[in-house]
């Protein structure tokens, strides 16, 4: 509920009051004017320095100002976690898109590189070999490379399967779920 002041007949608001001053000033010097020239004396300026409210009132619209700087302080740093998340979001996802650029070039590359293994293999032992069996000599070599790596590492590490014979195993469960796949 707002307050209301009464000056000369007037109601104002607190706010109305203050952006009034000098009407009321004007009209201060008009009524004392006319009171006081019939006894010689004429008014030429009033000064009204300050409009003092009540303690209480002073209060009040200090709370008022006080939450409304809050309340911009409040939506200012809403804003600024808005931005971060966003920028966050966007610097995950290019490092993801990045990434995944990185795993299909290295994959290229790998596939090169098989390729290259499988035609050098099979100019050196003719014509009549077939690529497939190529490709699973070059896989073996492979799976020896990383058994080799992992045990100069120092680290405990699991390879599975741990024998050669079942990497023909694993190839063709690889192809079997790779070609299910792709027929749903």
């Amino acid at each position: 509920m707002e307050e209301y002041f009464r000056f000369h007949g007037m109601s104002y608001t607190l706010d109305e009051m203050f952006a009034a001053k000098n009407d009321m000033t004007c009209e201060l010097q008009e009524m004392l004017n006319e009171r006081m020239n019939p006894f010689g004396y004429i008014i030429c300026n009033i000064l009204v320095i300050d409009i003092d409210p009540d303690a209480q009132v002073k209060q009040a619209m200090n709370d008022i100002v006080a939450s409304e700087k809050e309340k911009r302080a409040q939506q200012a740093r809403a804003e600024a976690d808005k931005i971060t998340k966003i920028l966050n979001a966007e610097a995950d996802a290019r490092t993801r898109e990045l990434a995944g650029e990185g795993i299909a070039n290295a994959r290229k590359a790998i596939i090169n590189g098989l390729q290259t293994s499988v035609e050098s293999f099979q100019h050196a032992l003719g014509e009549n070999t077939h690529s497939s069996d190529v490709l699973v000599t070059v896989l073996m070599t492979q799976y020896m490379d990383t058994i080799k790596e992992a045990a100069a590492s120092g680290h405990n590490t699991f390879i599975l399967p741990s024998s050669p014979g079942q990497s023909q195993s694993m190839e063709d469960s690889f192809r079997n779920a790779l070609l299910t796949t792709m027929k749903k």
